[in-house]
């Protein structure tokens, strides 16, 4: 039988005296009610007086409550943490506009601490009136700028009769014909502030603190190289520790609960078994929770509502086709996931709602049905309501029907913990309604950034069964009791934490108040507090701590005196029969690089040209993945225009350049103005060509930009051609086909010259650095130009790269004419060791024999994940498909 989590038998001499039982946090008032229950059943009683056990501060507020319910206080309305946040912003906001300071760039923030620094001078009951006081808060400019503030709260508060929270207490401490009829018995209430003090002694008739206990755990040290290995620890132990001793009480306490939960439930829902079917059945109570707005199922809300904006992040976009919560029928298809690509295809990260409606709508399926997406933009379009000032109670009625549209939170069944967090999402968007008074008519995107603050202030604490295993909040595991409790994150650096003095209050009031986080001292006296509770509430308390954190050493808190350490490197303490038993678990490897050989259907299908076989030649499995699977890493959002479209531009524009020239004699001819004049009616070609959608997210000042880059750049490289001895342009963009056994490659020419002679040059246009050793060895790293050799009956008198580059721009290539600055004659020279010919002929028959070697690969199937070397993978992205640079089971 488990063992109870808390010893109800100290509390039957309290309870005798019908005191009322007080504790630092609701979960520990829950525990004791709990086990109080249970002990009353356990004797065969089936009613009984509920045990009075209540956290302090609600304690306290009922007690208000009573007062202004018996007419010895005034009523007020109080202000919810909410409405309190908004009005502390509201203030800032018209300080920053009448005195015309700079305004703050996170003025969220800053309400958080001004809340923040008006509670703690209340609960320490100073007035910032009182001379020396305020002499002190005028010697610092943010503590100054604060008691202007705080000014003007208070008159706001003072005009509409609203108390916070803290002024109830104040209010209760000025009473002093209170009937205090019950005593109180303080449970694990280390400190008070006080305020708290003050108002305990109005309305109890005494005071008393329940004796702490005697017993002193079996304390260790355990040390682990990283984070990671330390949190991978502790779910081993837990899953190992409750199998062995299925009773057992385990708690693990988790103080970076913002960074490390959900890796750590990740990690004990793969020791427990519990990714799969099994999801639900994890025996792990976490009383941590996650702010609502980390759901996913509100994540996904706020993505839908998004789309009612004028501008929407591509990654939103993403998300929401990729939802469970919405019903988007057409998810799956072939159509989304090519509207996907082309939406990140845009190039930033973000859209206008707009021309996403416009896109989206215009795509129809083969059947003539509208992409879903389309259509439901197309719906919120129609709800005018949306574009008007409203509310915030009258907003939660539009986002209901908003979210209705959308279909969330979607057709299928909701487990027992999303139940839970759309019920709260509800609850939560119904309180908006307590804003009107407090933020009048705001717009769509306000009303959505007044909701999401909601969720965010909102934790979503799943109500879970009873659990063996539980992972709490560093206060929340004060005064329970555990068999097993174990400590995350007790390294010197952590615990205790540095001090955080609030930047509104004067740092030496705070000190000489001893004030929460306002020295180095008082945070080790609250870490040195918190440990002696675990200590003498617990059986067997384990401390961990990482020995590097983001590559800087740590070392073990100095609060831990009088732990055993294990060692570095230490494991947990698990079962020697369950180590055994992983122990003898083998991984299997099975080698799969040969792919089933592709078929005359698939292969009449194949699109890719040139790649198909560049690819073969940097890694088998690239050429599989991409030409065979369909393979493709998503497009990046960048600034700008990203190099693919710099090169393509450059392309086109020296297209229509030669397409006017038709030869040199005529680049000869220009006079200075012609040519400017050709090279600006390129320039404007060329970006008239990109697509609308990338003119629109560009705007004309990048363009314009990029036109004048282009022109300059045009007018350097016709200098190189000028260079040049007599040519005239045979093709430009001629396309071609080479067959190669069953494989038919089909290539774009850029461009082939004519000589005098009548011979042909190949030029293929670069816009990075070229290298002549790409065409060179067994695998060429761009057998490109080797296939355009093959492309006409006689092979050309030379294959050249045009490099056209800002300060770089030149020819590079080989042949067997001469009079081409950059492409080299000397064949034997040229190529050294890396391959047998010495002249040109006996060069381009090395080639074929290496692109008919790489075609055979192709067509046998060969796909082995075999990269030609390191950089051959800098501009894959199948990273995650091949899994190249893993760790091989053996390692």
């Amino acid at each position: 039988m488990t063992h109870s989590l808390y010893d109800i038998a100290t509390l039957a001499p309290l309870v005798d005296r019908a005191a009322a039982l007080l504790t630092p946090n609701s979960r520990l008032a829950r525990r004791m009610v709990a086990e109080w229950g249970a002990a009353q059943r356990a004797t065969g009683i089936t009613v009984w007086e509920p045990l009075d056990a209540h956290p302090l501060e609600a304690w306290l507020r009922a007690r208000w409550s009573e007062a202004v319910a018996r007419d010895l206080l005034p009523p007020r309305a109080v202000l919810s943490p909410l409405q309190e946040y908004q009005v502390w912003q509201q203030v800032i906001a018209t300080h920053t506009a009448r005195t015309g300071a700079i305004p703050l760039l996170r003025i969220g923030e800053a309400a958080e601490l001004a809340a923040e620094a008006r509670q703690r001078l209340l609960r320490w009951e100073l007035d910032p009136a009182e001379p020396r006081t305020r002499q002190l808060f005028k010697l610092e400019s943010d503590c100054a700028v604060f008691l202007d503030w705080l000014e003007q709260f208070e008159s706001r508060l003072a005009a509409d009769e609203l108390y916070t929270p803290d002024d109830c207490l104040v209010a209760l401490a000025s009473l002093h014909d209170y009937p205090r009829a019950q005593p109180v018995a303080l449970v694990e209430c280390e400190e008070l502030a006080p305020l708290e003090a003050r108002c305990l002694e109005r309305v109890a008739a005494r005071v008393e603190r329940l004796p702490a206990p005697t017993h002193s755990a079996d304390c260790r040290l355990l040390a682990f190289k990283d984070r990671r290995s330390e949190l991978d620890g502790v779910a081993r132990w837990a899953a190992a520790l409750h199998r062995e001793q299925p009773e057992a009480t385990i708690g693990i306490v988790l103080a970076a609960t913002g960074q490390d939960r959900v890796g750590l439930e990740y990690l004990l829902r793969r020791e427990f078994d519990c990714l799969g079917d099994d999801y639900a059945s994890l025996p792990v109570n976490f009383s941590t929770g996650i702010s609502l707005s980390e759901a996913p199922v509100v994540r996904d809300a706020f993505s839908a509502l998004a789309l009612g904006k004028d501008r929407v992040s591509i990654a939103s976009v993403s998300r929401l086709l990729r939802s469970r919560y919405l019903q988007l029928d057409d998810a799956d298809s072939t159509l989304v996931q090519d509207f996907k690509l082309r939406l990140l295809d845009n190039g930033n990260d973000t859209i206008d709602v707009a021309e996403l409606r416009g896109f989206a709508g215009g795509l129809l399926h083969g059947d003539g049905q509208r992409l879903a997406l389309g259509g439901k933009l197309l719906a919120l379009h129609e709800h005018r309501e949306l574009r008007n000032a409203a509310l915030p109670s009258r907003w939660a009625v539009h986002f209901h029907a908003v979210l209705d549209l959308w279909g969330w939170p979607g057709a299928a069944a909701l487990d027992s913990l999303e139940y839970q967090q759309v019920a709260l999402w509800y609850a939560t968007l119904e309180s908006l309604g307590a804003l009107d008074g407090i933020c009048g008519e705001i717009d769509y995107a306000g009303a959505v950034a007044l909701l999401r603050e909601a969720c965010d202030r909102q934790a979503s604490h799943p109500q879970t069964a009873d659990s063996p295993v539980q992972v709490l909040g560093p206060l929340e595991a004060v005064g329970l009791s555990f068999d097993h409790l174990w400590l995350l994150g007790m390294q010197a650096t952590a615990w205790p934490a540095p001090a955080r003095p609030n930047p509104f209050l004067p740092v030496s009031l705070q000190a000489a108040r001893g004030m929460p986080h306002a020295t180095a001292a008082r945070e080790w006296a609250f870490g040195s507090t918190l440990l002696a509770q675990y200590r003498r509430a617990n059986r067997h308390v384990f401390a961990s701590y990482a020995a590097e954190v983001d590559g800087v050493a740590e070392h073990p808190s100095a609060l831990l005196d009088g732990f055993v350490s294990l060692g570095d490197d230490a494991q947990p303490p698990i079962p020697a029969e369950w180590l055994a038993e992983q122990g003898g678990a083998r991984l299997e490897s099975v080698g799969d690089s040969a792919a089933p050989p592709p078929g005359d259907p698939e292969l009449a299908a194949l699109r890719g040209g040139a790649a198909l076989l560049q690819n073969q030649s940097l890694c088998p499995f690239r050429a599989f993945a991409a030409h065979r699977l369909h393979a493709e890493a998503l497009p990046e959002a960048q600034p700008g225009l990203s190099p693919a479209e710099r090169g393509k531009l450059v392309h086109e524009a020296l297209q229509y350049l030669w397409r006017v020239l038709g030869d040199h004699a005529a680049l000869e001819a220009l006079d200075t103005a012609s040519e400017q004049s050709l090279i600006a009616a390129a320039c404007d070609d060329a970006l008239r060509r990109l697509r609308g959608f990338r003119r629109r997210a560009l705007g004309p000042a990048c363009l314009e930009l990029e036109a004048s880059r282009l022109r300059s750049l045009l007018a350097e490289w016709l200098e190189v051609e000028r260079q040049r001895a007599d040519f005239s342009i045979a093709a430009l963009e001629e396309d071609v086909v080479v067959h190669i056994s069953r494989l038919a490659v089909r290539l774009r020419v850029d461009r082939i010259d004519t000589l005098p002679g009548g011979a042909h040059v190949i030029i293929d246009y670069k816009t990075g650095t070229t290298r002549l050793s790409n065409w060179l060895g067994e695998r060429p790293s761009e057998p490109q130009m080797l296939l355009y050799g093959l492309a006409t009956e006689e092979p050309p008198a030379a294959l050249a790269f045009a490099q056209v580059r800002p300060g770089d721009c030149l020819y590079r290539g080989l042949g067997e004419v001469e009079g081409i600055a950059g492409v080299q004659t000397d064949i034997g020279k040229a190529v050294g060791e890396r391959m047998a010919a010495t002249d040109w002929a006996a060069l381009n028959a090395e080639w074929a024999a290496t692109l008919a070697r790489l075609t055979e690969d192709f067509l046998a199937g060969t796909a082995g994940v075999d990269p030609k070397e390191s950089a051959a993978c800098r501009y894959c992205g199948l990273q995650p498909l091949c899994r190249i640079g893993e760790e091989e089971p053996d390692d």
